[in-house]
């Protein structure tokens, strides 16, 4: 603008998701647009169709290219393939000459910064990885059980839950359109859903999930309520916050009843898998998902379709996912059973 039209402009608006404008004062921000410039221009003038940059691991989360970011990394058998560790981390190693598995596989001894503990671990992941190549390396870690047997055996009225949402919607607060869950009644489970069109609806969809919990645990109160990290938890809490619906009722059965099963997967086993999300676990569940959406990240691609775009038959395939996502949940804590009997005799 300034080489344009002769003056730097004091103000510019910013177009949000959502259809408003924010008004923001560019001296606030020049300093940090200068330094943006000119990285970019340094990537442009540095940059080789040949030689592509190598993706970073800080580059991968929420990108819309993270398969072929993956499929790269395979590629070159890097290090960033190894399940939880950081863009940091990685630095650290790569200053070390160790950029492949193969090279971090030879050097068991620490000569980097990162503590003794957290690279052994990551030494354990980096091996499996390589150990994986027909099938999936699985070892138990006999030094840290305890989340393994603190796992309950499977009981009428065991419930799988997992939410859908979409973020930066509306003021830039999550919309939750899907709350589903499995429930294990043995010879007679089942799968429902309570679903919202639209963030309208996202409040009695909300109340009557939380009204379902609270009666269902009146009629299973020894039944535990499983999820897959701290999300469904976590968000269920900050919901009743936002509603002011039932809250300490909800604080008080998340303690006593829920469960996260990503706990013993985390401390008691060591996979060879890029990581620990449930898409992957399911590699050595031996599952093979059937339905057309097969990710998350395809998940919202497909309820943005439904959304904004009007293709509602797009809903079926959203819950289909839900669906799978659920009734895996319960045949991961059926496979962690399994593991904690060998361990146990």
């Amino acid at each position: 603008m300034n080489e344009l039209e002769g003056y730097f402009p004091d103000r510019s608006l910013i177009y949000l998701v959502g259809g408003d404008f924010v008004e923001v004062q560019i001296q606030d921000f020049k300093d940090s647009f200068f330094e943006l410039r000119e990285n970019f221009n340094n990537f442009l003038s540095s940059f080789s169709i040949t030689r592509p940059p190598h993706p970073t691991k800080n580059e991968f989360n929420n990108n819309l290219f993270a398969d072929q970011i993956t499929k790269t990394w395979i590629e070159k058998e890097s290090i960033e393939l190894i399940g939880g560790i950081t863009y940091k981390q990685v630095q650290e190693l790569n200053k070390c000459g160790i950029e492949t598995l193969t090279e971090f596989s030879s050097n068991e001894i620490n000569s980097t910064s990162i503590s003794s503990n957290t690279y052994f671990k990551l030494f354990k992941k980096a091996c499996a990885l390589l150990k994986s190549k027909e099938e999936i390396y699985v070892e138990i870690n006999n030094d840290n059980l305890d989340d393994l047997l603190s796992i309950s055996d499977l009981q009428d009225g065991d419930l799988y839950i997992d939410f859908e949402w979409y973020p930066y919607s509306g003021e830039l607060e999550n919309f939750f359109y899907l709350f589903g869950y499995f429930q294990y009644i043995k010879n007679d489970s089942s799968f429902d859903y309570i679903w919202s069109d639209n963030e309208d609806e996202e409040e009695n969809s909300f109340k009557n999930f939380v009204d379902f919990l609270l009666e269902h645990n009146s009629s299973y109160p020894e039944s535990k309520i499983y999820h897959y990290n701290h999300s469904e938890k976590t968000e269920l809490l900050k919901l009743c916050k936002k509603y002011e619906y039932k809250e300490a009722q909800i604080n008080e059965l998340t303690e006593k009843a829920f469960i996260d099963l990503l706990k013993p997967i985390r401390s008691s086993f060591t996979f060879g898998l890029s990581s620990n999300s449930l898409k992957e676990i399911e590699k050595v569940l031996d599952i093979g998902r059937q339905e057309e959406v097969q990710s998350g990240g395809q998940s919202m691609t497909y309820f943005e379709k439904f959304y904004f775009n009007g293709e509602w038959d797009l809903k079926d395939e959203i819950v289909l996912y839900n669906k799978q996502d659920c009734e895996n949940l319960n045949t991961l804590h059926k496979w962690l059973l399994e593991q904690q009997s060998r361990v146990k005799y």
